[in-house]
């Protein structure tokens, strides 16, 4: 009997080892210590930064692992789900079910919880629920002790939900997403050109949240930044209070208020300044001082005041 080689699996597995070790020899350099943009570096880009454009970041980001220790866990089950996965559908198949998983799953987490993730254990959920589902309605034992690990999979998506309520650690949204949506495909195994259409359908949909997700605080926040850019400060500050009112702890949307309270200030002073409205300038220039002490363009102007 000729001996079972799962090489697409080994391949992505040899990609997540050296995207980790890649990440690691680059984050440990000096010359990057202050890089804020690591993450986007390697695939993995910022909420705000997906909603701009950087929608790469859905599929990459995936890949990257920050931590040893999820990285083996995650590259152990994968081998195990990727060996008996290649002996049921062809690797081109395979890298379908991977595009869709990843894409899914990060977008669901990202609309939910403002951040699309990084890691490969929502993909984990998603092949094990799509070998589970689809040993279950072709009536063949695709992976070993299926209803134990089924259970334990369950339970230990109860329990990561659990911990995310004091920790936050885990993107507990894409991995719910990928055991739902593994299970819905499994069951539709027998049915290739339904499972490819629905899995396309609400690929199309939740691709949507990209583009419209008022619940979403990255996304407002996303709409602020561009009209604050754009100098349109009146529908700045109307995207960033509903950011506040989403999540009162925002810092960057509070920072961006001050930014923009500061230059209508500075904008009314200067105006009263030139009119000769002396005293009027005076106040607003302290006013600006008040929350921004250290202004150099406020204590020139000042000093220029008769």
């Amino acid at each position: 009997m000729k001996k079972h080689i799962p090489w697409f699996t080994l391949i992505i597995v040899l990609v997540l080892l050296i995207d980790y070790f890649a990440f690691y020899l680059y984050n440990s350099s000096p010359s990057t210590e202050a890089n804020q943009e690591i993450y986007s570096d390697f695939g993995a880009p910022y909420a705000i930064q997906i909603y701009q454009g950087q929608y790469w970041g859905l599929f990459f980001n995936r890949f990257l692992h920050t931590n040893p220790l999820l990285l083996f866990i995650n590259s152990v089950i994968f081998l195990f789900l990727g060996y008996h996965l290649q002996k049921s559908i062809t690797w081109f198949y395979f890298l379908f079910l991977l595009l869709f998983s990843t894409v899914f799953t990060s977008l669901i987490q990202l609309t939910l919880s403002n951040d699309a993730g990084i890691g490969f254990a929502s993909i984990n959920f998603f092949f094990f629920t799509y070998l589970f589902a689809k040993s279950i309605v072709s009536k063949t034992n695709l992976i070993p002790i299926k209803h134990i690990l089924g259970l334990f999979s369950v339970l230990l998506l109860i329990y990561l939900n659990y911990i995310n309520q004091f920790s936050n650690q885990f993107g507990i949204e894409g991995m719910i997403a990928g055991w739902v949506s593994g299970f819905a495909l499994g069951i539709l195994a027998n049915f290739k050109k339904l499972q490819v259409s629905f899995s396309l359908l609400i690929l199309a949909i939740t691709s949507l949240t990209i583009f419209y997700s008022p619940w979403s605080a990255e996304w407002n926040y996303s709409q602020g930044y561009k009209f604050h850019i754009q100098n349109d400060f009146t529908k700045a500050k109307i995207s960033y209070k509903k950011v506040l009112t989403i999540d009162p702890k925002h810092q960057a949307t509070k920072e961006n208020l001050t930014i923009i309270q500061i230059e209508e200030l500075k904008e009314k002073a200067l105006f009263a300044h030139e009119h000769g409205d002396f005293l009027n300038a005076r106040e607003l220039y302290t006013e600006i001082l008040k929350i921004d002490p250290d202004n150099l363009w406020v204590k020139e102007n000042l000093s220029k005041l008769p």
